[in-house]
């Protein structure tokens, strides 16, 4: 319960940071500085994906294979692709080269 709650609140706070920070700032330091808080939260966000797929990836090679575990993988992952794409936008929105920027892919 606590996960959702803390990744709630960091989605929250990317929304926010696009919105209202970036959008109403020219200074270009301040710009980069909110661009690198919003990679340092989709790093955040996606970290806890990947750990929770290569757990369940582990449990369905080691343990058992059954439908509930593939399925919950599955949804597992169609998440994850999800808001990958829905925290990189604003990235390209505001044509940062995204070039050094290392979110990680599943």
């Amino acid at each position: 319960m606590h996960r959702v709650c803390v990744c709630v609140c960091a989605v929250l706070q990317h929304g926010i940071t696009v919105q209202y920070g970036v959008a109403n700032t020219d200074a270009a330091e301040h710009k980069t500085l909110l661009f690198q808080q919003l990679v340092a939260m989709a790093d955040v966000l996606l970290d806890g994906y990947r750990t929770q797929l290569e757990s369940i990836k582990w449990h369905l090679k080691h343990q058992s294979k059954d439908f509930a575990t593939e399925t919950r993988y599955e949804e597992t992952l169609r998440k994850y692709e999800r808001d990958r794409a829905s925290l990189i936008a604003p990235l390209s929105t505001f044509r940062l080269h995204i070039q050094f920027i290392h979110i990680p892919q599943y």
